[in-house]
Formats: C-alpha cells, structure tokens, sequence
C-alpha cells in the first residue's frame, strides 16, 4: 500500500513597489494657467522627466506644441537639465479689439519625449485658459 501526501507551504510573498511607470514619465504644470490675452501675460510651462525610479533625468529631447495652434511658445524643442526639468514660456496672441469680452479659450501644451521609436512615447499635456480683455464700459 502506497501512502501519498501532499503538503503546502507558506510562499514569501516579494514587497509591493511603485508607482508602476513606463522608462520615464512626462509631468507638465503651467503657471499662471489662465492668463488674458493682452500682449502682456504668458504663462511658464516646466516639463518634468523622470525614469522608472522616479529619479530626474538630464539631457531628455522634448518637443513641445499648442493646440490649437495660437501663440507661441518661447523654446520648443528643449532639453531637461540636471533636476529633469525643461522650460518653455507661452505667449498667447494678442486679442483682437472685436474679440474684447467673449468667453475664454483653452489651449493644450504637449510634451513628448524625442526618441527612436515613437510608439512607446506618452505625451503629457497641461491646459492653459487664455481670457479676452474686458469689454470696454462707455462713460455715462
């Protein structure tokens, strides 16, 4: 007579680790993020890179864009310095006196990362609120 058993064990189960990323990440932040469009305003847009170990990380090529496509942006095609981060300033047109006191505008920057293989890039984005000037009030 043949006895069989079977036995189990508690397995170690490995320690949780984090966030999950791809290669490296892209974070975008705009300030101000809402600005009038008088010529004056412009908001700094700071891109952020970081690799899988949250680590910043120097000398990244970027391309930056606007959608829709109004305004400038000073630098778009940075590169990330020692701390990860690039900067670009965006400068929306100057409004028209006919477009004084309609609604506001979004526009959306884009971030991404320049490389070999464009497939496994994720852009990024940061949405700035572009205001018409006040429309003018007549004296009484």
């Amino acid at each position: 007579m043949w006895l069989m058993a079977c036995t189990t064990r508690e397995v170690a189960m490995p320690d949780i680790a984090g966030p999950s990323e791809f290669a490296a990440s892209i974070s975008l932040t705009a300030t101000p993020d809402s600005i009038i469009s008088n010529g004056f305003q412009q908001s700094q847009v700071v891109v952020t890179v970081r690799d899988a170990n949250g680590m910043p990380k120097k000398d990244v090529p970027l391309w930056l864009f606007v959608l829709p496509a109004t305004g400038s942006l000073s630098n778009p095609s940075p590169f990330t310095d020692s701390h990860g981060q690039a900067r670009s300033t965006y400068t929306p047109p100057v409004a028209s006196p006919f477009t004084y006191g309609s609604p506001p505008t979004t526009v959306v920057v884009t971030a991404t990362i320049v490389g070999s293989n464009a497939q496994t890039v994720v852009p990024s984005t940061v949405s700035i609120q572009v205001l018409a000037p006040p429309a003018p009030t007549r004296a009484p």
